[in-house]
């Protein structure tokens, strides 16, 4: 039977400082109950935050799509 996989994207939202403490909560607060993983996808410039944050968790992550906008609401 294949688990499931609850993936947050970002948008284009996010800074340094509030990445910190959503990756630190999240690092933190995760049981991963059975069958189931936590992934976040976040913008671009905060792909290397992520993989420093979330390195030997259970939580995955990655990068979403590239967009033109500064921020928002956009992938």
């Amino acid at each position: 039977m294949r688990g499931k996989l609850v993936v947050g994207n970002w948008k284009m939202n996010g800074g340094l400082r509030q990445n910190d403490a959503l990756l630190a909560e999240l690092r933190v607060g995760w049981t991963a109950p059975p069958m189931r993983g936590l992934a976040v996808c976040v913008s671009y410039p905060y792909l290397w935050q992520a993989q420093a944050a979330l390195s030997g968790s259970a939580i995955a992550w990655g990068a979403q799509n590239v967009s033109e906008h500064a921020g928002g609401a956009y992938t």
